[in-house]
This record gives structure tokens, sequence and C-alpha cells, in this order.
């Protein structure tokens, strides 16, 4: 039962930000149905794993937090789909893999700004960041599987 709970623990969090990043990527915002599926399957999650401590809880969910925080600051600059997202992945993740997925995925987005500045679409040009959330998230398990943890 642990085994399958684990592989759900990986599964999920890879389908909400695909839906995520699909809708993002076609229509610009971000379908909230996915995010609410999986972070009440990830609250189910945590309250049968019960494998870490509350102040570890949240501290995976402080990132979520300030994205959100970011979102409403910025009047729209970064999402609040991008902030939602990164809140769940809080309840599958450890606190130091939500901050490996933040990285990685601000790297991506890092690059494919610079292509589009490079590609004359101007500063003020917006793109979807949920892609490189999903970049992100597979750089982790990748690297979890290459430790074997």
């Amino acid at each position: 039962m642990e085994k399958v709970l684990k592989i759900l623990g990986i599964l999920l969090p890879l389908l909400m930000l695909s839906a995520g990043s699909w809708t993002d990527i076609r229509e610009k915002k971000v379908d909230v149905r996915p995010i609410l599926l999986a972070a009440g399957a990830g609250i189910a999650f945590r309250a049968v794993l019960r494998d870490e401590s509350v102040p570890a809880l949240l501290a995976a969910l402080a990132p979520g937090m300030i994205f959100i925080a970011l979102a409403v600051a910025s009047r729209g600059g970064v999402g609040m789909g991008d902030g939602l997202c990164v809140l769940v992945l809080g309840l599958y993740f450890s606190p130091e893999e939500v901050l490996m997925i933040l990285f990685a995925a601000l790297c991506f987005g890092g690059v494919i700004g610079a292509i589009f500045l490079f590609r004359g679409r101007g500063r003020g040009y917006a793109f979807p960041f949920l892609p490189c959330l999903l970049g992100g998230c597979l750089c982790c398990e990748i690297a979890r599987i290459l430790l074997h943890r």
C-alpha cells in the first residue's frame, strides 16, 4: 500500500502540472479544477502517510504562500495559478525538494525569457510559468531516481 501511495505522490503533481501547463499555454490562464483535485489528494496523502512534522509541512508550503503573496502584490505579474500550484507541490514534496523544483523552474524561465528577449518580444512579454514548474518537477524526480531516494 505504501508503495502505491509513493507512486501516486509522484504522478499526481506531475498530472496537475501537465494539465495546468496545457491550459496555461493555450488559454493564458490556469484551470483551478486540477489544482483542487491535487490539493485534496495531497491532503489525504499527508494524512495517511504522517511522515513529517507540522513545521516541515509548513516549510514545504511556505514557497507557495510567498508566490501567492507575490501574485496579490504584483496584480497579475505573477499568476495566482502559479502560486496555487507551488502551494500544492508543498503537499507532495519536502521543503528541500520544493526549493529544488522552484530553482530549476526559475532557471528554465530565465532561459525562456532570454530567448524571447533575443527574439524581440520585449521586456513586457508574459509567458506561462507552469511549463517551467513541470520541467522543474521532472528534474526533481530524475534527481530522486538517480540518487536512489
